[in-house]
């Protein structure tokens, strides 16, 4: 997967490859955490959509349904409505059973119709999901003194998601495909036009069978997308007080003219993602506990009737003294609260093909617990969990670099890191404004200069050697 991004935010140019483990370094106020919202946004907007499943009208549904019951049952949030009418399916019709049409052609008929019913729908949902998790009309994502913003997804072997933003606050969505996409696309449908075509009775549902697996290469791998934002420990402070606001005064506030102050798209996710933990098991549960030794404790979810109407309390437990001690986790050390909805979320919420995206996740940690932390996310990547994080710590970089270069022994007990598996990208200041860069990675993992980072490192030197020269003048 691949996100293309242009004149979007403070970004000029951004080409980020999105491999199972993707690290974003640079320097502050670079648009590192507007490329992760954005990635996130259409991600999970890919994911929601479930391009996948089709509603044409009340007499047809997809084979692998039981039911319609079932299919009504299971089928995402928005779906598409794609319809003929009477005289336009008895042209389809005609030109199917047309052999001077060739079926490239009909491909290509279809193709026509199918994007234009969706992008009407397409088009509005990402909108309103662009602005809820900005916070901002999409013309303000523009990039200032820019007319248009230009971002390509390449989610999978067949499409790319083309999305055009104006500063007027329009937004315009195609489905495009390379050459390359596109010959893939055609050898997987090609198949079914054929066989349609052989058949002596071409029926609306035939057509929509062809449709619906036009839709089922517009699919994401993707299950999930998480997002777990920077500043979580002062979130977390403030879970109770935002819960008991948001559940008492939802519904009075707007009868008394009182209106609620907006909450960061990403933030508010967060809260509901916490509000949604039931504090069961999932596949996931036993590499969470790995995070129990950076806590030296353990984090327990209980949900109690209160003030927050049966929201989940958080408590942390730990060990002093040779007893049991427990205590609401917004009183624990910030590291604990930086680790603890990580926790929550990686035992409970991440399954395989999951999207996690966490950003700085260093923050408050030793750099013994941010080493450990690493490995624990490549224990996740490993089992097909699909990680970005953000960071500003080189002892992150230099930790993966480690265990990209342990894969080279081949030794089972070694955490260890497929360089394949990695990619590290940079965002750099440049006169034409900030553009990313990927920063190669040697095979053995062992980095000579780490952009951004060594530079420091080597300013900290001098200014030491100048240190020590000034004391020996001195003497």
């Amino acid at each position: 997967m691949k996100i293309i991004a242009e004149n979007f935010g403070p970004i000029n140019k951004a080409e980020i490859r999105i491999t199972p483990l993707t690290v974003i370094i640079g320097k502050n106020n670079l648009g590192k955490s507007y490329l992760t919202q954005l990635i996130h946004v259409l991600c999970s907007f890919l994911i929601e959509t479930g391009f996948g499943y089709l509603e044409t009208y009340p007499y047809f549904w997809h084979s692998r349904f039981a039911s319609p019951r079932e299919f009504l049952r299971i089928r995402k949030p928005y779906y598409f409505h794609i319809n003929y009418t009477e005289n336009a399916l008895k042209e389809l019709k005609r030109k199917i059973r047309d052999k001077n049409i060739k079926d490239y052609d009909i491909i290509d008929i279809l193709s026509t119709k199918i994007m234009k019913d969706m992008s009407n729908i397409v088009e509005k949902q990402l909108t309103n999901k662009l602005e809820q998790i900005f916070g901002v009309r999409i013309g303000n994502l523009v990039s200032l003194g820019t007319s248009q913003s230009r971002i390509d997804l390449i989610f999978n072997d067949y499409f790319i998601l083309r999305i055009l933003i104006t500063n007027k606050n329009r937004l315009r969505v195609d489905f495009v495909n390379s050459s390359e996409q596109k010959g893939k696309f055609e050898a997987k449908i090609i198949p079914f036009i054929s066989q349609l075509r052989k058949t002596k009775r071409i029926t609306r549902i035939r057509i929509y069978e062809i449709i619906q697996e036009f839709l089922n290469l517009l699919m994401i791998s993707l299950t999930d997308s998480i997002y777990i934002p920077a500043g979580r420990a002062g979130l977390l402070e403030s879970y109770d007080t935002v819960v008991a606001a948001l559940v008492n005064l939802s519904s009075w506030a707007p009868l008394h003219g009182l209106t609620m102050s907006p909450i960061p798209g990403v933030a508010s996710q967060f809260y509901n993602r916490l509000l949604s933990l039931e504090g069961t098991k999932g596949p996931f549960a036993n590499i969470a506990d790995k995070l129990k030794i950076i806590l030296s404790g353990d984090i327990q979810l209980r949900k109690i009737r209160g003030i927050t109407s049966g929201a989940p309390r958080i408590y942390y437990t730990f060990k002093w003294k040779g007893e049991t001690r427990r205590i609401e986790v917004i009183h624990a050390a910030s590291m604990i609260k930086e680790l603890c909805p990580l926790y929550l979320i990686m035992k409970e919420a991440v399954n395989p093909n999951s999207l996690l995206i966490v950003e700085e996740p260093e923050s408050h940690l030793h750099p013994s617990a941010q080493c450990q932390l690493i490995e624990i996310f490549s224990t996740l990547v490993s089992n097909n969990v699909n990680v970005i994080l953000t960071t500003h710590s080189d002892l992150i970089i230099r930790k993966i670099g480690n265990l990209i270069g342990y894969s080279k022994f081949k030794k089972e007990q070694l955490p260890q890191l497929d360089l394949s598996l990695v990619s590290i990208h940079l965002l750099k200041e440049t006169p034409l404004g900030n553009v990313s860069i990927e920063v190669p990675i040697p095979d053995d993992g062992i980095f000579e200069n780490i952009p951004e980072f060594d530079n420091v490192i080597n300013e900290l030197y001098e200014e030491q050697l100048y240190l020590q020269q000034q004391a020996q003048l001195g003497d």
